[in-house]
């Protein structure tokens, strides 16, 4: 499996942390490595914030997967099992990283 990480933050833009990375720089990046992968599974972070609330972890979720990604990555706790049910439910695939 590939992870398309949030830490692409420090290491291909110089950021200083996470935290500025967007959807749209994670759908970016996904959809470059998922043009150049032939068998491997694409799991993509979803960056910070990007699922504070169930309607933005399914708006970042449907933009990461249309991009490439098959299951999606968020970080987190108790607080999540919500967020997953729903996702799964609606047939996103969730690594919950505790």
């Amino acid at each position: 499996s590939i992870l398309i990480g949030d830490s692409l933050g420090m290491s291909i833009q110089g950021r200083d942390s996470t935290l500025p990375v967007t959807v749209e720089d994670m759908a970016y990046h996904t959809a470059a490595v998922r043009r150049g992968n032939q068998h491997a599974l694409i799991m993509t972070d979803l960056p910070f914030m990007s699922y504070a609330t169930l309607n933005d972890a399914l708006q970042s979720s449907k933009t990461v997967m249309q991009a490439g990604a098959q299951m999606v990555k968020m970080e987190g706790g108790v607080w999540l099992a919500e967020t997953v049910q729903v996702l799964t439910r609606n047939g996103i695939p969730v690594c919950v990283h505790l």
